[in-house]
């Protein structure tokens, strides 16, 4: 179990950084406000969690609860392995296209 817990709590936590960077350069205008919202929103999952997670494991047992996370964890990953492989030609389709290029600033 303690095997499955450093699992869950290392992908879970690997799988944040990417998918942050990808909507905070999407959004460059109004990045400081992208990263606010999405911390607020790992803040409050990650405190609302211990108020349910016994409820669900003496429903399903503990198990189901680490499989169901794990399988969640394994579906956020791979959105994040999209969003590395096919993250550029995901932004052309958006339909606020961007004032600047991904390609930065040329120093000479």
């Amino acid at each position: 179990m303690a095997v499955g817990c450093f699992l869950i709590y290392l992908s879970s936590n690997g799988a944040v950084a990417v998918p942050n960077n990808y909507l905070v350069e999407s959004f460059r205008d109004n990045s400081q406000e992208v990263g606010i919202a999405l911390n607020v929103w790992r803040l409050l999952l990650g405190l609302i969690i211990p108020f349910f997670i016994d409820e669900w494991e003496v429903r399903v047992g503990t198990g189901w609860v680490f499989g169901i996370a794990a399988f969640i964890n394994l579906f956020a990953t791979c959105l994040v392995f999209v969003l590395m492989w096919k993250g550029s030609a995901l932004r052309k389709l958006s339909l606020l296209q961007p004032r600047t290029t991904e390609d930065g600033v040329r120093i000479q």
